[in-house]
This record gives structure tokens, sequence and C-alpha cells, in this order.
């Protein structure tokens, strides 16, 4: 052809001249422009073919993993069955979950599926190739931080435990107050492997600019700036690609080719999925590499003049550049399809018209067992059987190449023997005439498929189970006119009807809230919205109740439906009634307590009214009042009150009740001690004194509640609060605790008015004293500044308030080092604690006084500085006086000691002569005896006892004397050894007169005189052993400690003694009896008197005449450190 038109052009005579050359050069030109639309075409086909692959790379990644990775969180963190199981903490729910979680795993293909607690540790995961990462902590995770803030997370990483890349993520979701996270992964090897059979540079890059996936492996964990994808800053994790460095790719972009090693490629980058993940795919510029010698030629050769010679040069190698390009891309197209139907999954077998066997893909050699070249060749009929047969008679009858053969299950048999199931299908060949060639089929091996259905049928068993299961009422609504096509088992209790009245339009009534709200939410939910709202509904039988009702959209069976999840809430409703009106409580004891805190006594009484008031209102009470109780007079009174209307009033009434009248109802709260008293009716009151409860409608009293106003455990009143006469009133018990904490507020708020009311009548009482009084009465601060000072000063010390007040005293009345003694010995003292003090101050004219000051060291409240407060009179008249009481004192002192000296000589002389008048007559009643009457035996007799007599009262009065003036020797003594040698020295009166004499308690060991103590003990168990009655003598000695001080006790029953005689018995020479009766000389008690007083104690007497005696005296339990110390 060509050759033809060369012949045609140098021949034609037509084209010699201008025109050949015209006609030529628009030749040339045509041809130059078809050759650039061309390349234009060509490039652009590159393009769409780049691109196809790019966005079908993106849809396969977007489909096996961002979908599925949502659709396997979302429906977990939604299914009400496995959220039951989570809120179950029996080992077998853990089971149970573990199982869920592998199925579910197993069954939409993905790598891991895991739950971890609020700190990252996994507590379930299901078990993959072997591996399972229970016990293992992600909360360096970004997705486990994201998901704990809320969101939903996509996030790509190296497996810190599988070691492999994989696509995570991450949702969360609270069970039982919990927040648990529910995170799944996918892998790369599968997307990998299909990058790798097109052939073609692909790439998974990450929102962060990462490529985390590629068909070409030195490309992963490396950098990319795709032009206009905006890199996104994602959350720190050091150990999301094992510490890499990412290295630029080093892919230099312009326009849509980049350059990399020397050479030019066409890219296409489109987004995969959400979050800025993005797919590129790229080839090299093919068409411009094929077409570039062309333009260069024909550039070259158009400034030449052999036009025609160059034209047929184009037209060659245009000829040949298509055939070539044409040639290749059917061998690359070729290829192609050879790559896709190598790599499938499905089985692909083509035969001929005759039914041999011509190709057959991997995927079906697997599936049947055999190797390629065992098939290739071979009759269909070996495996297909009478299907072959069918389908080739089928065919060769149709001459329509659109012939269409759906698809057909059957048995196909393997190599081994062994069926299998299968889908074929069937697609005829014909040739260009339209004549049948052979048949291409797509084999889909069913045996994972009926898996999948038998996997699918139980799940959906599973799913009903759940479904009725769940403790939730749930409703499946259509989403088009939203009626009702299911409900669980929950539902039908909840509502009390059976599944046939759930699903019919009556129900639509069974519900008390508006139903053009309800319509609403559906179209919200219907638009993808989840919808959360609370519902009063109704059950069939028109018992209402509050619900809460979620409302979300959801694939269930293969249709877009209405999920609505029902929970009866009364129980949380009736909680949230009863939190508010605590809360409303609370508010109401803040807003009293406020009130009462800063109120001023003027303003006390407003204030409890405006409580009464206030709690009346709260309490749907139609009054309330105080009553205070008077324990002078007995009586009851209201003192504050507040109504509903005035007519209610009873304030008048109410005005001196006597406690009597209202019986055993006061006996409430003083002896019972109740806190509180509600009274429904009148009958519930108990009866006055008479029996009576008239008193109880008279006042108005029913029904009503009291509350006790204590203070220091006294009770003070009564808070009362009443609902409407003659009917009953129900009181919550949060408002008695509400009110006993008022009543507590107000008894003290009450008792802060009585206090600061007795403080301002003590103030006017304090002010009228010390005007009034003849002391002087003054304050000082710790500097020694006077603050107070009443007019009495100027009478004791010449000086006027005004001259003292804000001076120093050191400055007026004393001298400083007077001054210095003073402060301190004031200052060492305890607050609060009196300290009286004596001092000499000058006078304003000079002379010396004499003052005696009682002062009282404090501080206010929040300031430690001291405070001094004094009373202070002159004691000049009373310091004389005792100057010379003291000198009197002396002068009787010194009487006395010579009255003792006396009395010691006077009765140690008299003893010696009443001695030797003893002895001679005893010795004359010896000695002549036999020559005396009887009367002369009487006189001696007589002589004898009174000699004997007279010398008994010497050696008392003897020993009483030394008591004054014999230095006392004072040790450690026991008492009891003591006490049991004076019993024996006793012993022969005591076997005289059978007695029975017992020490009941221990004694102590003590420091005192040892010869006194004796001389103590022994003239008190004589005087027990004399004085006795005709009862059998009993004697008991016992001690016990007081605060420092021995108390001994010595008794009898004996006579016992008259209460006449308590004083007398202590006093000298003092006898209640006849010394016929009872001998003695009187001294022996004054004897004890004397030495308890020497040992710093007392001693005195408790009887009953007839019953017997008790003696009682104590021994100071420290003489021992006042010894010591030289007291």
């Amino acid at each position: 052809m060509a050759g033809k038109i060369k012949f045609n052009i140098f021949k034609n005579r037509d084209f010699q001249g201008i025109p050949a050359v015209f006609f030529i050069l628009c030749l040339l030109i045509g041809i130059v422009f078809i050759s650039i639309v061309h390349f234009q075409m060509e490039t652009e086909s590159q393009k769409r073919n780049i691109r196809k692959n790019a966005e079908m790379l993106a849809g396969l990644i977007e489909g096996k993993v961002f979908v599925r990775l949502n659709t396997v969180v979302e429906s977990l963190s939604t299914d009400s069955h496995f959220i039951s199981l989570l809120k179950n903490d029996k080992s077998m729910a853990g089971d149970e979950i573990q199982s869920v979680l592998n199925v579910l795993a197993a069954s939409v293909k993905i790598d891991l599926l895991y739950l971890m607690d609020e700190k990252g540790t996994v507590f379930a995961s299901a078990v993959s190739e072997g591996v399972s990462l229970e016990g293992e902590n992600y909360s360096f995770r970004p997705y486990f931080k994201e998901a704990s803030e809320g969101k939903n997370y996509i996030y790509s990483a190296l497996g810190v435990t599988t070691g492999k890349r994989g696509i995570y993520c991450s949702r969360a979701m609270r069970v039982n107050g919990r927040r648990i996270i529910i995170a799944a992964k996918a892998g790369t090897e599968e997307i990998e492997r299909i990058m790798a059979e097109i052939k073609v540079v692909s790439a998974l890059v990450t929102p962060e600019g990462v490529i985390f996936a590629s068909g070409t492996p030195d490309f992963i964990y490396k950098s990319v700036d795709i032009p206009g994808h905006g890199k996104i800053k994602s959350p720190y994790d050091e150990k999301r690609f094992e510490y890499k460095k990412l290295k630029n790719v080093n892919w230099n972009f312009k326009g849509e080719t980049f350059a990399y090693n020397g050479e030019t490629f066409l890219y296409s980058a489109v987004p995969a999925g959400e979050n800025g993940w993005m797919v590129l795919a790229a080839e090299k510029e093919s068409v411009k590499a094929a077409l570039s010698p062309v333009f260069k030629t024909i550039m070259g050769i158009s400034g030449a003049g052999f036009v025609l010679i160059l034209l047929f040069m184009f037209l060659s190698l245009r000829s040949v550049s298509k055939r070539k390009i044409a040639e290749r891309h059917v061998v690359e197209s070729e290829k192609h399809l050879r790559k896709i139907l190598n790599s499938t999954q499905e089985g692909f077998w083509q035969v001929d018209k005759r039914g041999i066997t011509v190709d057959i893909n991997p995927a079906m050699c697997t599936m049947l067992g055999y190797k390629k070249d065992e098939v290739i060749g071979e009759s269909a009929y070996l495996y297909l059987g009478d299907l072959m047969a069918e389908l080739l008679k089928k065919y060769i009858s149709v001459s329509n190449k659109n012939a269409d053969t759906p698809p057909i299950r059957m048995d196909l048999t393997k190599k081994d023997q062994t069926l299998i199931p299968v889908i074929v299908n069937p697609t005829p060949l014909f040739s260009d005439s339209g004549e049948f060639a052979g048949i291409f089929a797509m084999v889909s091996d069913m045996e994972e498929l009926l898996k999948t259905e038998e996997a699918l049928r139980q799940s959906e068993e599973t799913y009903k189970e759940i479904f009725d299961s769940v403790n939730d009422a749930i409703f499946i609504h259509d989403l088009k006119d939203f009626h009702i096509v299911d409900v669980n088992r929950k539902m039908m209790e909840l509502y009390r009807c059976t599944k046939e009245q759930a699903l019919s339009d009556l129900l639509k009534s069974k519900h008390f809230d508006s139903e053009q709200r309800k319509k609403e939410y559906l179209l919200k939910a219907a638009s993808g919205i989840p919808v959360v709202f609370e519902w009063y509904a109704s059950t069939w039988d028109n018992q209402a109740f509050w619900a809460e009702v979620s409302l979300k959209k959801a694939v269930i069976g293969g249709q877009d439906r209405i999920l609505a999840v029902v929970r009866n809430i009364d129980k949380r409703k009736e909680a949230e009634e009863q939190l508010k009106y605590l809360l409303e409580l609370q508010s109401l004891i803040v807003r009293i307590s406020k009130d009462f805190i800063d109120v001023p006594v003027s303003g006390i009484d407003g204030a409890i009214e405006g409580m009464l008031m206030d709690v009346s209102m709260f309490a749907d009470a139609s009054r309330g009042a105080v009553m205070s109780y008077d324990s002078d007079s007995k009586t009851v009174n209201i003192t504050h009150e507040w109504c509903e209307s005035p007519e209610l009033s009873i304030r008048k009434k109410v005005n001196n009740i006597p406690i009597g009248e209202m019986g055993a109802f006061w006996e409430y709260f003083t002896e019972k001690a109740l806190p509180y008293a509600v009274i429904k009716r009148p009958s519930d009151y108990p009866a006055d004194l008479n029996g009576r409860r008239d008193w109880i409608d008279r006042y108005g009293f029913s029904p009503a509640l009291f509350v006790a106003l204590k203070k220091d455990g006294r009770v003070n009143g009564l808070l009362a609060f009443y609902g409407e006469q003659g009917k009953n009133k129900n009181w919550p018990d949060e408002l008695i605790m509400l009110l006993e904490i008022i009543g507590d507020i107000t008894a003290n708020i009450m008792a802060r008015k009585k206090a600061e009311e007795a403080l301002i009548e003590s103030e006017r009482k304090f002010r009228d004293m010390a005007e009034t009084t003849v002391d002087w009465i003054w304050e000082m601060d710790s500097g020694g500044i006077i603050r107070y000072s009443n007019p009495q000063v100027y009478g004791l010390l010449g000086y006027s308030c005004e001259e003292l007040m804000g001076k120093n005293t050191r400055d007026i009345l004393l001298p400083p080092e007077k001054w210095d003694k003073f402060m301190e010995a004031i200052s060492l003292q305890k607050a609060d604690k009196f300290i009286t003090l004596e001092m000499v101050v000058n006078h304003k004219n000079g002379r010396e006084v004499f003052l005696e000051s009682r002062i009282l060291p404090f501080s206010l409240p929040g300031d430690k500085r001291a405070i001094y407060r004094g009373v202070t009179r002159d004691i000049t008249e009373r310091k004389n006086n005792e100057q010379k009481i003291m000198q009197a004192m002396a002068d009787l002192k010194r009487s006395n000691k010579d009255l003792e000296e006396f009395a010691y000589v006077a009765s140690h002389d008299l003893k010696e002569p009443l001695r030797m008048v003893s002895s001679y007559v005893k010795l004359l009643e010896k000695k002549y005896s036999d020559k005396l009457d009887a009367d002369a035996h009487d006189y001696i007799g007589f002589a004898s006892e009174g000699a004997q007599r007279m010398q008994r009262l010497i050696s008392d009065l003897l020993m009483y004397s030394r008591l004054g003036r014999t230095d006392v020797e004072f040790m450690d003594i026991n008492t009891e050894g003591l006490v049991n040698d004076v019993i024996k020295g006793l012993q022969l009166r005591i076997n005289e007169i059978g007695a029975d004499v017992k020490i009941e308690t221990e004694l102590p060991i003590m420091y005192a005189d040892r010869t006194q103590i004796e001389q103590l003990f022994q003239n008190l168990i004589a005087n027990a052993l004399k004085f006795i009655s005709e009862r059998k003598p009993e004697v008991r000695i016992g001690c016990s400690e007081k605060e420092g001080f021995y108390e001994f006790y010595v008794r009898d029953n004996g006579i016992g003694i008259s209460g006449d005689y308590y004083d007398k018995i202590f006093i000298i020479f003092q006898q209640l009896h006849t010394k016929d009766k009872y001998p003695g000389t009187g001294i022996g008690l004054s004897v004890c008197k004397k030495v308890a007083e020497h040992h710093s104690g007392e001693i005195r007497v408790e009887s009953e005449l007839g019953k017997g005696t008790t003696f009682y005296f104590t021994i100071s339990s420290s003489l021992k450190e006042k010894n010591n110390n030289g007291a």
C-alpha cells in the first residue's frame, strides 16, 4: 500500500510544483496533528487503567479491612447477648466470651480480636495461629488511648506480640460502670499478595504518609509526600514500627507523574476507607517512550525537501508502531488476565467444543487434586460427567452468542475419588462467525460456602437465642413505615402481651406519651443518628411505666431496620425522684443553716419562723410551731408559729400547758429519750394522767410530727408540724431525718439566743456592779496597758479612770522591779484559772497601800495574746489586823507550849506518888488481910481502884500531851502488819467476848508515824470491843484510796452512838456512859482526832443506836512529798 502511494505521487503530474508541495505540507501537518492526538489518547488510556487499578485496590482494601474491622467492633459493642455475658462475672460467661471471639474472628477472617480493661490489659482474646493475647497490656497504644476518650480509631502498627504488620480498629463500651475497649486487627498479607500479582507499583499509605503495604517490599516503612495528601500527626508510639527510622522513598512528583531511578511513572492516588488512608498505583509512561522517536524523526525531516520520502517513512513507522503497541497491549492484557486467573481463589476451566480441556488455573487444579499437565488435553467428561454432555449439546444448538446458563450446583470428582460440592458458572465461547468454539467456566468450591452457611445458620440460631434471652425488650421496626416486624420474649413480658398483639397496630395506642415525638425519634434514627430518650409507656392492660428507649439503624437479615431497645426504668425514676427529694432536703438544710449562722440576736425569732414556713411548705404541712418547755413552771408554750391561714393558729391556746395534762406524751421525749414521734390519729397519743385524750383535739395536735429539741442531752421543747385536721399524713423517713437535723440546729440557735440574751443581761449587771462595787475592777493586756477601769480606782489609789486608761502600769503604779515580778507571776498562770496576788502599790499621794488582786488570764478567740482581768481591794487594814493576830498567836503558842510542858511535868511527877500509894495499899492488904474486917477490905479496894484509875488518867494525859510536844518520826509503814499487831495485843479481850475481828480490804503501805497510827487503831478497835451489844461482836477494818488521801474505817455492830453526840465524843474527858458500866478516861477519841490531824487528815463517825458504829479517818498520801519539800 505504501509503495503504491509512493509510486502514484511520483508519477502523477498534478502534484508537480506548488500545489504538490502544498498538498504534501498539509498532509504532513495532518499527520503530526493526528499523532499528537493519538499520543494524548494513549496516555489518557494508560492513566485510566492506572486509576482503575488504584480504585480497585482501594475498594478491595476498604472492603477487606476497614469495613470488616468497623463491622466487627460495632456488632460486638451493640450486641445485647455479648454485653450480658460481659456483665456476668461467672467463669462460664468467660468461656462463652472466648468462644464468641473465636467464632467471630474466624468467620470474618481477621487476625486478632480481643478485649481490654480500663488499664489496657487484655482479659479475653480470640486464639489466632495458636496465639492468645490474654494478659498482655497495650495501654501505650494510641488506639487504646483514643478509644478510651470515646473515639473510633483506625491505626497501623507492627504487632509487638505477633511481629506482624496490621491495621487496628478500636472502640470503647461501658458495662456495669466500667469501660471496656474492643480491638480488632487485620493483617496486610492478603493485600500485598494481590498487589504483587498485578505487577504495578502499588502502595497503601497511612494518614501520616508512611507506606504500610506494597507489592514492592523495599517501599515498606518509607515515607512519601503525595501532592494534595495532607499528613496527620499521629499520637506518639515508639513501638509502632519497632523503632525503625522512616526514610523518604524519593519519588519526585511533578503533576501526574513522578520520577524514580531515572524513569518516569504515571500514578493515581485515591482515598481508601477513612481518616486519610490512600492507595497509590503507578506504571512507567510507556506511550511516551514508544512514540518519542516518531516525533523526533518527523520534526527532523520536516526541514528537508524530501517530503515524499519523509511521508513514506512516517506512514511506515506509524504503522509499525501502532502494530507493535497493539501487539504489546494484547500480550500485556493476556498476561494481566492470566495473572488475575492464576491469583483468584475461584477455579477456571476452559474446554473446546469437543469437551477437551485447553486451559485450567491453579485454583482449579487444587480443587481437583491434579497437576495442570494431567488435566490439559483430557476430556472434561472425566470430572464433570453428564453435565459436560448437557452443556455441549445445549451450546452447539445455540447460535446466540449471548446464550446464558444459570449457576449449576454439583459434586465434583477429585483425583482421590472424593466428591466436593461446587458451583459451576459456564459461559459459551463463539467464533467471529458465530460458531460454537468451547466453554469457559468459573468453578467455586462450595465446601467453605456450606460451612459458612452452616455457621450463618448457627449464628442466626444464636442470634435468636440471644435476641430472646437479653434482659431488655427489643422491637425491630421496618425502615419505611416504622411498623413492628419482630419483638423478643422480654418485650412480651414487659408489655404483658402476645407476639400477635405486639405486632398489631393496637400497640401504638398503648402509651401515655406523644405519638408525634415518637415519629420524630424514628425519623432521626432512620437517618443514621442513634437516639436515646425516655418514654412514658403502657402495657397491653394499660399499666403505665417509664422506659428508656434506644433507637439505632441496623442491618438485620440483610435489610435496613430500626432496632429499638426498651428498658423499664421505674426504679431508676423512683431513685431519681428520691435523689431530687434528698437534694432539695440538703438544699433546705443548707439554706436554713446559712440563715441561722450570722443572724443577730434580734433576728433569731424571724429566722426561726422563716424556717417553720420553709419546712412546712416543703413537707406539705398546714402549720409548724416551736413548743418551748419551761422547767421552772413545768409548762409548755408555743413561742414560734407559722400557719397556712391565720384561723389555723393555736398559739393562744397552747399557753402554759401543764406537763401533767400532756400525760405520757411528754415522756416519749424525756424518759424514753425518743428523738421524734409520729402521730397519725388521736388514738396514737398516750392518755393523760386521768386517762383522757380530749386535750389533743382541744389543742389541734393531730395529725402531727414532733421532733425533740435537745441541748446537752436535755429536752427543751418540741419542733411540731401538723397535717390537715382529721386526715392521715405520711411523714417520709428522709423528712424525719431532716427535721432531726433542723431540730438540733433550732435547739442550738435558741440556746444561742438565750445565751446571748443572758450575756447582754450579764454585761448590764456587770456594768451596774462595776459602777457600784467598792472594789477596783480592771482589765490589762499582756504589755501592761490598762484597757478598762471602773471609777473605784480613785478612792483606792487616787487616780481617775482617764489617768489610767491606755497607760502602762509600770509607769504609774509599780516600779520596774515589782512590775517584772508581778507580770512573771500572772504570765505563768494557766488560762481561765484565777490567781490571787498581794502587793504593795504606791498611792498617788505617795503612801503605800496593801492590795489584794484576784486575776483571771484569758485570750480572745483567734488571738493568742493574753488579757488579764482583775478585782482589786484595799487590804491595808486587814494586813494590820493580821499582824496583830499573828503576834497574839505567837503569844498563845508560847503559852500552850508552857502548859504542855507543865502538864507533862505534872503528870510525870504525880505518877510516882500514886505508884507508891498503890503499892503500899496492896502490901497492907496482903500483910494484914486476916486482921482487917470486911469494911477495911472494902476501903482498901476503893483506895487501890482509885489509885489505878488515877494512874490510867495520868498515863492518858501524858500520852495526849506527848502528841503535842514530841517530835514525830515519819517512815514507810505496813499498815496491814501494824493492824494485825494491834489485834494480837487485844486477843485476850477478843477471846473473852468471842468477837470476830477481820480486815476486809487490802491496807496500804503509807508514810506516817508508826507509834501514833498504832495508838489510833488501838483506841478505835478497843472501843469497838468495849461497847458491845448482846449480839456476837463483829469488828471490820478496811481502807479505800481517794484523791490525796487514804480513808480507813473501823466498823462494829455494838450499841451505837446517838447523833447528838457526834461532835462531843472527840472532846477530851467526854464520856457518854457511867464509869462503872464502861470504864475509861474519855481521852482515847481525843487522841485519835489529834493523830489524824497530825497526819493532815480528819476523823468522823457514823452510827445508829442498837445497830453499830463506824469511825472513818483519813491520812494524807502526800506526807512524804511534803516532808521532802520541807513543808
